[in-house]
């Protein structure tokens, strides 16, 4: 049984440790203390190109090993928009000329946590750079397999950008490569909504493909099964080398190396025990990589299909006709899938697609064909032009019935709902309803675990204590405020009426409806010897009657929340799950949240200039 592992729960206590140190600090990218000097600078750093250059929204990135006293730091390059800099290559060393400046952390509830995300790639650092020189010495032995991979992948994305529009061309290389950052933000949002988002992130679709290759030029060349299985192993790495070495891509590849060595030593194998000894490696070389959100979503997402597809294989019958029964079990597994993952989804995008189960039974085949439609055309036009315009007319057919199906999936009424992150609470009983379902067909513990959960979803709310009098300050638009009371009331003060991103912070913020607008007002709330200034387009600001106060410039949507019991001002920066401040007597919630309508009165004047303006420290 799966539970009766210990690799199993090697990983998982492994990954909770390396989770409980990332929370604490311990997990971070090496940061050099000398640099800080110049951070927020414009800076010349030398270094060499240590990943392959990709395409995104705002330019070209890459990242930059750079020696330093404390040891070798890495920072995220960004290059500017246009064609791809030449001889910009792993291994090859550079001058870039830029403003230098540290990861970002999540400044709102569903906002891309940098910090974390560049963590996992050994990143602490962002060079944002409009000037680079490149050294003409050719790079390392090393490093000729990335650069191979690179120049691939950019001779293939050309030729999509040569014989096709450039949004389908942009398409069709998120589809190949997994370069989304070229598709426009409604192609993004409808294919987001339709659930096809994990079709843009190159993983097992791929990898798997270019093993499939490899092993049919083996076979073409006649070599044996050993050979066969070498050459399906190197044609994979080299994919995943292409597309740079992401989670998704490594995951992939690390499964079907240890079930073509099971197979090569003749030994038992599954998929369940791949995925285990994939997970175990990656948690052991890069711990931070592991703990990153493609990762999360890779495994969490293959570890479902594992999971619901035996299950539902006994559950449908046998005597359905076969395509029918294929697409019963193809909807369950997408299902599942959606339940694995709601909690990362909600986390991250507070959005989660409703219809994907089903957009998916027309979305995953038509992305393998459309995979195999690149290649075909990427060949064409290097070795036969003449026939390259029928396979983009082929390609471009195939990349216009995928973007409809994801327009009309998408506009579909509940297609998409938006969904608040989760609580402490509401984690344990997922945790619980996971267990439950892993241990079946184990009725009595099953419906144990079950119960456990039902109880504790119903009890956290009442056992949690209330949440504590707050403002969250927006910038859309600018100059607006969410205030929350302890009985989960909303005001929002602004210049003019909240629009969807406003409602859908009140939501994400646990606030429930907005019970009242105030448009076109500045109020300043008092509450004991704290005040908030609300509603001022200049930037909000939270003060303390007595004493130290800070002053809180405009940050992005619900980046920073000022909590309040009427005697203390806690400020701290928003992350997912945080939502909630330290508890405060009842008796002094149900004053504050009395009295502060009637004690609101607009705002004196401008602002006080002698005010000390304080930075206050992330959490």
């Amino acid at each position: 049984m799966l539970l009766w592992r210990p690799l199993l729960w090697a990983v998982l206590l492994g990954g909770a440790a390396a989770f409980a140190a990332r929370r604490e600090g311990r997990l971070p990218a090496p940061r050099d203390p000398s640099w800080r000097a110049k951070a927020w600078r414009t800076v010349g750093l030398e270094g060499v190109v240590a990943g392959s250059v990709r395409r995104t929204g705002r330019g070209w990135r890459t990242v930059l090993d750079v020696p330093a006293p404390s040891g070798v730091q890495r920072a995220v390059l960004w290059l500017p928009k246009g064609p791809p800099p030449p001889g910009c290559e792993p291994g090859r060393r550079i001058a870039a000329f830029g403003r230098l400046r540290p990861t970002r952390p999540a400044r709102d509830p569903g906002d891309y946590d940098e910090e974390a995300a560049e963590a996992g790639r050994g990143a602490a650092w962002v060079l944002e750079a409009g000037r680079v020189e490149v050294s003409s010495a050719p790079p390392a032995a090393r490093f000729w397999p990335q650069v191979w991979a690179q120049r691939a992948r950019l001779a293939a994305e050309a030729a999509f950008e040569r014989r096709l529009v450039p949004y389908r061309a942009a398409l069709l290389a998120a589809l190949a490569f997994g370069e989304g950052g070229g598709l426009g933000r409604a192609t993004s949002a409808a294919v987001r909504d339709a659930g096809g988002m994990h079709l843009l992130v190159a993983g097992a679709q791929g990898v798997w493909f270019a093993a499939a290759a490899g092993a049919l030029a083996a076979f073409l060349l006649g070599l044996r099964p050993l050979g066969r299985g070498a050459c399906a192993l190197a044609a994979a790495a080299f994919y995943a080398l292409m597309v740079g070495a992401d989670p998704p891509s490594v995951r992939a590849w690390l499964m079907l190396g240890a079930a073509s060595a099971a197979r090569a030593l003749d030994r038992p194998s599954s998929m369940s025990a791949a995925l285990t000894l994939a997970a175990a490696a990656l948690l052991a070389v890069q711990p931070a990589a592991a703990l990153s959100l493609g990762a999360l979503l890779s495994f969490g997402g293959v570890a479902a299909i594992l999971a619901a597809s035996s299950r539902l294989d006994a559950l449908v019958p046998s005597r359905w006709p076969r395509l029918p029964r294929h697409a019963a079990i193809l909807l369950g597994v997408g299902a599942a899938m959606t339940a694995v993952l709601w909690p990362l989804l909600a986390a991250t995008f507070l959005r989660v697609s409703m219809i994907g189960p089903l957009a998916n039974l027309a979305l995953i085949p038509l992305a393998g064909l459309l995979l195999y439609a690149a290649c075909v055309l990427a060949a064409l036009d290097a070795w036969a032009p003449a026939a390259a315009a029928w396979a983009a007319r082929a390609a471009d057919a195939g990349l216009a019935l995928f973007e409809r199906i994801c327009l009309r999936a998408a506009s579909v009424p509940g297609a998409a709902v938006s969904a608040p992150a989760w609580g402490g609470a509401d984690y344990a009983g997922y945790a619980l309803v996971l267990a439950a379902f892993l241990a079946w067909p184990r009725r009595r513990l099953a419906a144990g675990l079950t119960a456990a959960a039902v109880v504790a979803w119903a009890l956290a709310p009442r056992l949690a204590p209330p949440p504590p009098v707050c403002a969250v300050f927006l910038s859309r638009p600018p100059g607006a405020a969410l205030l929350r009371f302890s009985g989960g009331r909303a005001w929002f003060v602004g210049p003019r009426p909240p629009d969807a991103a406003a409602r859908r912070a009140a939501l994400a913020l646990g606030a429930g409806p907005v019970a009242r607008v105030l448009v076109g007002r500045r109020l300043v709330v008092r509450l004991g010897v704290v005040s908030l200034r609300l509603g001022d387009p200049a930037g909000p600001a939270a003060r303390r009657g007595e004493g130290p106060f800070a002053i809180i410039g405009r940050p992005r949507a619900g980046a920073l929340e000022a909590a309040t019991d009427g005697s203390s001002l806690v400020v701290r920066v928003l992350r997912p799950g945080l939502f909630r401040g330290p508890g405060v007597p009842q008796r002094v919630q149900a004053g504050l949240a009395g009295d502060a309508g009637a004690r609101a009165r607009p705002a004196q004047g401008a602002r006080d200039q002698s005010l000390d303006r304080e930075r206050t420290p992330p959490r």
